[in-house]
């Protein structure tokens, strides 16, 4: 896919909720990031450099976002220290240590794909991959001394405010202004867990937020050098994400920190939309060197309205190219149920122009859709950690298999392909039990279903009724699944 990319030097993960509590509604998801590239822009070019971004003759080109292919069996374990930065001692502001022991869970559950994936879309099975990363409270501090990886502090506010995101003073990570210093960051994968929203609070003392306001989840930084945040802006590349050492870390607000925080539990009805930390496996995956699927468009339409913000991308290959955030496109009772296609553009990969990939963690989505990486941001991922991160990994080990997410296929041919009026099916292995195959079209729409009887090995779909265009057969049984692309002439 293409790589247009923009200036930023933090992700930002921005979360605007509502707060109708009896019925638990979400009204969507945005990013503050956009802003802070459009001050980017302003900041950095001229009015006339800022109007040539929007022509098709100087408009930021792609980049070669090409990385090589990383060692795939290898689990690596990385250290971690949560520094607990609160104003005022109580459970929601300085969570427990389950809380957060549940985050480095949750963290460890999604980068192992031992996460929940019935929900993900047949046509993206065969996208989605396993970072084999694992997450670990540090057991030694800089100085050598013994610790659990927890470091709570006590601070007080200042003015401007310590953590104000617009501009992002990032004030959280420095002792001098009242938040706390990084350990090493070439060492430590450090998350500081603070209040973000004290300017969206409905009252100074009262940590509810105002619902006109909405809430900042958190953002990170990704490391230095990376292909995918090279841009080009008048003939000169430019690396968008050559941050300083201090810069490095994710920032999580208290809210959204941890599985089923007690503020979620409180304040939010335990709504599962924000339980199962997720906007901190959104923000490691910045730090990481992923970037928004959209490739952070949106910053360009608030400085043009009339930008292409299909003309932007992530830099990786086998995700969708996407418009907006699929948070825009939410609908109250259905949450998980819009398929926006905001981008008319084939999938490099097979051709397939693909819906917007809502289970994807670096969407704005909730944390019940959420459910997957895929294979190219994975490799992304993993170059990142063991070229640009490589010295906080403290553990290299091969992996037992655990039987969970492996994905194994199932034996299965079709012919002929493309197909005219049926469809036939030859199982190598027939199925055990009775199971279902089922058709999608490159929207995500169900438009065949029928089961197989155990013991199958032949089987024929007419498909004769189908419209002409491009097709996914799916079977699963008994947690082996078989996908695979056709076309109806």
């Amino acid at each position: 896919m293409k790589l247009y990319t923009s200036k930023s030097l933090i992700a930002i993960f921005t979360i605007v909720f509502s707060f109708h509590l009896s019925a638990q509604e979400l009204i969507k998801k945005t990013c503050g990031n956009d802003i802070i590239m459009k001050q980017y822009f302003q900041e950095n070019f001229s009015s006339d450099q800022l109007q040539t971004l929007t022509s098709p003759d100087t408009r930021m080109a792609p980049g070669d976002y090409t990385v090589p292919v990383v060692n795939t069996d290898s689990v690596y374990t990385i250290q971690v220290v949560v520094h607990v930065v609160y104003l005022n001692d109580n459970k929601y502001e300085n969570p427990s240590d389950e809380i957060i022991q549940s985050q480095i869970d949750a963290l460890n559950r999604d980068f192992n794909l031992e996460n929940n994936i019935s929900h993900i879309r047949p046509e993206f099975l065969p996208f989605i991959g396993n970072p084999k990363i694992r997450f670990e409270l540090a057991k030694i501090r800089p100085n050598g001394d013994a610790t659990t990886g927890i470091n709570r502090v006590k601070s007080k506010p200042i003015i401007p405010a310590i953590w104000d995101p617009n501009p992002l003073f990032d004030n959280v990570k420095n002792k001098a202004l009242g938040g706390v210093n990084p350990w090493y960051p070439q060492k430590y994968l450090n998350i500081w867990v603070c209040d973000l929203n004290m300017e969206r609070r409905l009252e100074p003392n009262n940590i509810e937020l105002d619902p006109e306001q909405g809430a900042l989840g958190g953002y990170a930084n990704p490391p230095q050098g990376l292909p995918n945040w090279i841009m080009e802006v008048m003939g000169i590349k430019q690396n968008m994400a050559a941050v300083t050492a201090g810069k490095q870390g994710v920032v999580i607000d208290f809210r959204f920190f941890g599985e089923n925080p007690e503020y979620v539990k409180d304040y939010l009805n335990g709504s599962p939309y924000y339980s199962l930390g997720r906007t901190t496996v959104h923000e490691v995956g910045h730090y990481l060197g992923l970037r928004h699927q959209w490739g952070d468009g949106a910053a360009f339409a608030l400085l043009f309205p009339d930008f292409d913000k299909c003309s932007v991308d992530d830099g990786i290959s086998d995700t969708p190219n996407q418009g907006d955030p699929y948070a825009n496109f939410i609908e109250k009772g259905n949450v998980c149920g819009v398929e926006p296609n905001t981008c008319n553009t084939p999938n490099p990969i097979d051709g397939i122009d693909y819906p917007d990939m809502r289970e994807n963690y670096m969407d704005y989505s909730t944390d019940v859709c959420y459910g997957m990486f895929t294979k190219e941001q994975v490799n992304m991922m993993r170059y990142a950690l063991t070229t640009k991160r490589n010295d906080i990994i403290i553990k290299r080990e091969v992996p037992v298999p655990t039987g969970i997410n492996t994905l194994e296929n199932l034996e299965v041919s079709i012919h002929p392909n493309p197909v005219n009026s049926h469809l036939h099916l030859q199982i190598q292995s027939s199925v055990t039990r009775g199971s279902q195959v089922q058709i999608y079209n490159t929207l995500g729409a169900k438009v065949y279903s029928a089961n197989l009887n155990a013991g199958t090995q032949e089987a024929e779909i007419s498909v004769q009724n189908f419209a002409p265009g491009n097709y996914m057969i799916y079977i699963e049984n008994e947690g082996r699944n078989f996908v695979k692309q056709f076309v109806k002439l």
